[in-house]
């Protein structure tokens, strides 16, 4: 007799993070939910990721092997071998609460028709401590719920999805053909992107996944990576079959996130970037923004101090208008 499929197939890509794996795959084996099994793909690591891994998986953990890639085509290969029709996202250096698990399987009870599940995810530093929280309330005050504009909370405060606190349908994941290989920066953000323009997301207002940056002891460590390496969301627009209600939306949240993307390029005097992503903004909705960019572009001695006043401002009215510029 064939054993049944896994409720949930968990996939961790891993590199280079023999620190972590451990803590990682602890916090998937402390769930309260326990029918699962954990595809760890081994990206090409170069320390010793893959022996730690081993001292602390059980016959519910699969270690699979491949070159060097990126993190998306490592992702891509553990969707490929998952056998459940959902998959659970979790990075080999961030941690689960006891209940994530649980809390999706309600989501999947609650609503069926949806095809990405998440929950709120704490933000923390090297050394565990919280920087931020980031999860939805919906009006009514429900717990659970479907989210009716992905793009909106995406571009008016945070990404609600973070690639450690998300379920995706396999089937989904196949139709839009997995994460964009070749692209460094932006590629989780794209695929939940690409399931928000056609498919339902439910999301819990609980926080049950840890995020942790590293190399800082607050919210300032991104680092700018060469252009071409980012996902160009302006393609998202040319998607057919996008639902009428949101297409503003989107746009609006395609101009903001390129922009954000310039003035980080800016931040790190890669001004030859900025220029270009500049290119791929079409300002009708945030041109302000827009054309203190462009100028700041073509004087870059004195983009480091009016970026960092501007960073100032802009902080203080997300406090009360809850609005990410930057």
């Amino acid at each position: 007799m064939m054993n049944a499929s896994p409720f949930f197939s968990i996939v961790i890509p891993l590199y280079n993070k023999e620190e972590y794996i451990a803590r990682a795959i602890q916090s998937v084996a402390k769930q309260s939910f326990q029918n699962f099994e954990v595809l760890i793909v081994n990206d090409g690591s170069t320390d010793k990721s893959v022996e730690s891994a081993k001292q602390h998986i059980d016959a519910r953990f699969r270690i699979i092997e491949k070159e060097n890639g990126g993190v998306s085509s490592a992702r891509n290969l553990g969707i490929n071998e998952a056998k459940s029709k959902y998959i659970v996202f979790l990075d080999a250096d961030d941690t689960w609460e006891t209940n994530l698990l649980e809390i999706i399987v309600s989501l999947i009870e609650k609503f069926p028709e949806a095809a990405l599940f998440a929950t709120g995810y704490n933000i923390l530093n090297a050394y565990s401590e919280l920087i931020e929280t980031r999860n939805v309330v919906s009006a009514d005050g429900n717990e659970i719920f479907l989210l009716t504009n992905y793009f909106f909370e995406a571009y008016t405060g945070k990404p609600p999805v973070n690639s450690s606190s998300v379920c995706v349908k396999k089937e989904v994941l196949e139709q839009i053909g997995g994460f964009a290989t070749g692209i460094w920066f932006g590629e989780d953000l794209a695929i939940w992107s690409q399931v928000a323009l056609k498919e339902k997301i439910a999301l819990s207002s609980k926080i049950c996944s840890n995020y942790y940056q590293f190399g800082t002891s607050n919210n300032t460590n991104e680092k700018f990576v060469d252009y071409k390496y980012h996902f160009d969301f302006s393609s998202l627009q040319d998607i057919e079959g996008v639902n009428k209600n949101i297409i503003v939306d989107v746009s609006k949240f395609v101009e903001i996130y390129t922009l954000r993307q310039v003035a980080l390029a800016i931040r790190n005097n890669d001004i030859v970037a900025a220029r270009i992503l500049l290119k791929r903004v079409k300002p009708n909705y945030f041109k302000t923004r827009y054309y203190l960019l462009k100028i700041l572009s073509h004087f870059p001695f004195a983009s480091i101090t009016v970026m960092t006043v501007m960073k100032k401002i802009i902080q203080s009215r997300n406090k009360n208008h809850h609005h990410n510029a930057f």
